[in-house]
């Protein structure tokens, strides 16, 4: 008797399994979790990544048809696509995609298959929320479904401009690293080095999203006579997936230790290569 009850349970579990299999849920993505390690904690609500940082996404799967074969074996097999757009629709980094194909046992019927995606963020992306896509299709079922999640983003900002243009130039008292904030009044002594950063914007695109820029700089005395110049001090060219809208570019002066004290100022020279356009700024610094 315990036998018969035995067989007879067996053969109920393997036709409820075949039910289950035939009639799957709605499909969809599950689960989904985004991180700063593979299968590290939830980022926060609050939690921003950082241009040049690795995003890690993990998401479940389920709903899934399960296709029985002729000799009762079982089989799955999906399609997904992971998409990372900005606000304006384009590609950030590469899609990614993965399959799933697998034979099924009794025991996977309650199974959510687990993938998992990474993308580097490209460098000098601006701040926002980007929109992360994963794409479902299940090719038993002839069924596709997607789920959206935002991936919040605190970037390099620069106020955009139609025309090559020089922002936000800063002066620091020692070579900058990202952490001290720029002088309120930029002064120095003689034997001092000066240290300045700012942005370039408005440059041209080209083939691949390709640019090419040089600067120079020109120090002049209080009297109008020039103390020092640099045709180009620097050339930065790049092509990208994903476009710049703007880039940093910095200039160091080494002050000699008779140099007289007053005020100084600096020509900042840019050529677009690129765009063929240029644009000139003026900037100073005190000696005292």
């Amino acid at each position: 008797m315990a036998n018969r009850l035995a067989i007879c349970a067996a053969l109920l579990s393997g036709a409820l399994w075949a039910q289950e299999a035939s009639t799957p849920g709605a499909l969809a993505v599950v689960d989904p979790v985004l991180s700063e390690v593979e299968d590290g904690a939830p980022a926060g609500s609050s939690h921003q990544f950082l241009p040049g940082e690795i995003v890690h996404l993990a998401f479940r799967v389920q709903g899934y048809k399960r296709e029985e074969k002729q000799d009762e074996r079982r089989f799955l097999k999906l399609n997904w696509r992971v998409e990372l757009r900005d606000a304006a629709k384009r590609l950030v980094v590469q899609p990614a995609t993965g399959k799933i194909d697998s034979e099924l046992t009794e025991q996977d019927k309650d199974w959510k298959p687990k993938q998992h995606w990474q993308a580097l963020l490209p460098p000098l992306m601006a701040s926002g929320d980007y929109q992360l896509t994963i794409t479902l299709a299940d090719e038993y079922a002839a069924k596709e479904t997607s789920r959206t999640l935002t991936l919040p983003v605190k970037g390099y900002d620069v106020e955009p401009s139609r025309e090559l243009i020089v922002r936000n130039i800063r002066y620091y008292r020692t070579e900058p690293d990202g952490q001290q904030p720029p002088l309120e009044q930029p002064a120095y002594r003689p034997g001092d080095t000066v240290w300045a950063q700012f942005d370039i914007t408005g440059f041209r695109l080209g083939e691949l999203n390709r640019f090419e820029l040089s600067y120079g700089i020109e120090v002049f005395r209080a009297n109008g006579q020039s103390l020092y110049k640099e045709e180009e001090a620097a050339r930065l060219a790049e092509a990208n997936f994903y476009p710049k809208s703007a880039v940093p570019g910095a200039f160091s002066l080494k002050l000699t230790p008779d140099l007289a004290k007053g005020p100084y100022t600096v020509i900042l020279r840019v050529r677009d290569l690129a765009g063929n356009q240029t644009y000139e700024t003026k900037t100073s610094f005190t000696v005292e």
